[in-house]
This record gives C-alpha cells, structure tokens and sequence, in this order.
C-alpha cells in the first residue's frame, strides 16, 4: 500500500490506521495475508514510484494499490512550480543552489509551517484544485501525477503484480456538483488502463 500521511497513518495508533484495518478484515478469508504500509507524511506520486522502483518491487507483492488522496496533487503543483520558476530565473543561483544541495531550505519551510497556520494553508490549496481544475497549472500537476501512476502500473505489471488505485475523497468537495474533477480524471485514468489491472495474482 504506497501512499501519503493517510495511509501512514499520522495522528492515530499504528493498530487503528485504515491499512491494518484492511489487513484484519481481509486475513479474515486470507489468514497468511500481509500488508506492507508503504505511506508516508508529504509523498505524491514522485515519492511512492521512487520508493516502489527502488526497494518495494523487492518484497515480490502479489498487489499493489496507492492510496491516492487530493493533497497528492498539491506537493506535485508546488514541485512543478518551483521547478518552472527555476527554470524562468524567478529564483537567485544561490537560492537555487541551497534549495538542491541543503537541508537548510526545508528545514526553514518546516519552521514556517508550523508558525503560519498550516492546516489552512493546504486546505486553501486543495481547494484551488477542485474550483480550478482546468487552470494550466492544476492541469500540469494533474498530467504529471497520472504519467507517473501509469508508470507504476507499468512496473508492478511487469513484476507479475495487480495494481489498483484507491482514492479518498475531501468533505468540501460533497457540498456542490463538480467538485470532484481531479478524482474523475483518476477515474478515466483508471478505465483507460482497465485490461492492465486483470494480470493474474498470486493471492491463494
């Protein structure tokens, strides 16, 4: 199970997180069943393709699912953001250098984070995905996103494992119609790829 800080898990007891849950309800019918929780607080896609190529395709899964959640979108806007405005000259060579060769930079974003309301400002964030998802730059983060799921479909296909997609939704989005424009591009995705998913698994 790859996903971001829901899927880790943060704030409650390792045994009432939704991947245990899972884990004690399907060992119900599967009692050698396991589950590795692959999540972890601040991933996107980048992180948990990184994390699958490098150590999680080892563990020889017979399924694979990311727990995709919409902030997932955000640290991807925000990457490509600060990517481009590198690239335009936006940023000084020596913030830049910092930024790549230093911790100082993301030790500093923590700090402020923790002064300057946090909550609300990622709240305001994902909101901007869902009110403007069709802005070129919620496009491009979204574009990226499903580049890299696919990606990872590919390599647990290759691997002999199925892949699936588990997608969370936020409270605010159930308020009005259309709000739910990021999922939805997921859900194509994911019908897109349907024939994909149906490699045989291992599960006995």
């Amino acid at each position: 199970m790859l996903g971001d800080s829901v899927t880790f898990g943060h704030g409650v007891a390792n045994h009432a997180t939704f991947v245990r849950r899972l884990e004690r309800l399907l060992q119900q019918d599967h009692p050698k069943l396991e589950i590795i929780n692959g999540g972890s607080p601040g991933w996107s896609s980048r992180q948990q393709l990184i994390f699958y190529r490098d150590f999680g395709r080892r563990l020889d899964p017979d399924v694979v699912l990311v727990a995709f959640v919409l902030n997932d979108f955000t640290e991807m806007h925000r990457g490509t953001a600060e990517i481009r405005a590198r690239q335009s000259g936006q940023l000084a060579k020596g913030i830049t250098w910092l930024a790549e060769r230093s911790s100082l930079i993301s030790a500093m974003k923590l700090v402020y984070g923790s002064v300057v309301d946090p909550h609300n400002r990622e709240i305001s964030a994902i909101t901007d995905l869902a009110y403007r998802s069709e802005s070129p730059e919620v496009q491009h983060a979204m574009d990226v996103t499903v580049g890299e799921l696919r990606e990872l479909l590919e390599m647990a296909r290759s691997d002999g494992a199925r892949f699936g997609l588990v997608v969370f939704p936020f409270r605010f989005q159930f308020r009005s119609e259309g709000l739910d424009a990021p999922q939805r591009r997921l859900e194509r995705f994911a019908w897109r790829t349907k024939s994909r998913f149906s490699t045989r698994s291992r599960c006995s």
